[in-house]
């Protein structure tokens, strides 16, 4: 275990009942510099370790990681798609995107715009809104900043964009798992009702949409059955971050551990 110096503050309780809560336009660029809430990155490193997450937004000599290209041409498929008249403005013809990384942002967004749920849902779409809530069991400060929202229907709907390489059932719902995104649906959709958004909660979509040509996308809905499982991992995560922040110590995995194989590893 290693420990950390980090200063909880000590008018914790205060800063909660004073803290923003509900839906407010935030740059990109404000929202996550924001470390005095954690968002839904940041509960997946606390997932993976505390360690991770300080090394990652609390530590004062930390050295940011510059973005690959597969994440900064999903940063701009992103734009294309639920801020269009942004990305026009900004990204057209100004070279900042080469031809190859352009054909095929314009792939994925038509093959997104022509998929039925996208159709459905994103006449009125609100992108990239901050939402801001306090999570009422560990008192954590938290944030969100959903890619689309929909609130013209009488129950509120997210859709959450997420570019791969394939986006057939079986593969994208292993990559779902593997990265964590049941814990960003649920905290997105319990985010929205802690925010006081709505009484209900909002339907969670995913726009899955492979990087490469056909560019197929899928609409996958979230169960509640996943849903359920990401909030209870989420409420864990929440609490140790809580105790990681009253204690100072940001624990990483334990040093001496026996190795464990997969189950599928010793079925015949």
């Amino acid at each position: 275990m290693q420990v950390f110096s980090y200063i909880f503050a000590k008018n914790f309780e205060e800063m909660t009942r004073k803290a923003k809560i509900g839906m407010f336009d935030v740059s990109n660029e404000k929202y996550h510099a924001d470390t005095k809430r954690i968002g839904s990155t940041g509960l997946k490193l606390i997932h993976r370790s505390p360690a991770h997450y300080y090394a990652a937004y609390l530590d004062p000599n930390r050295v940011a990681i510059p973005p690959n290209h597969e994440m900064i041409l999903g940063t701009y498929a992103h734009c294309a798609i639920f801020e269009w008249k942004r990305f026009q403005k900004e990204f057209i013809g100004n070279g900042k995107i080469s031809e190859d990384d352009f054909s095929r942002i314009i792939g994925m967004r038509k093959s997104v715009m022509n998929n039925p749920v996208a159709k459905k849902f994103m006449p009125g779409i609100l992108g990239e809104k901050t939402i801001y809530f306090t999570d009422t069991e560990s008192g954590a400060l938290c944030k969100i900043r959903p890619d689309g929202l929909n609130t013209s229907y009488d129950r509120h709907v997210i859709l959450e964009l997420k570019t791969c390489q394939n986006a057939s059932a079986d593969v994208f719902g292993s990559q779902a798992y593997f990265y964590g995104y049941h814990n960003q649906a649920a905290f997105y959709v319990d985010g929205y009702v802690a925010a006081g958004l709505s009484d209900e909660k909002p339907r969670h979509w995913f726009l899955a949409v492979e990087k490469d040509p056909p560019f197929v996308c899928v609409a996958y809905q979230t169960p509640d059955v996943v849903l359920r499982l990401g909030s209870r991992e989420n409420a864990i995560d929440l609490k140790i971050y809580i105790q990681c922040l009253k204690s100072g110590i940001w624990p990483g995995y334990d040093s001496v551990s026996e190795l464990k194989l997969p189950d599928k590893a010793f079925v015949k």
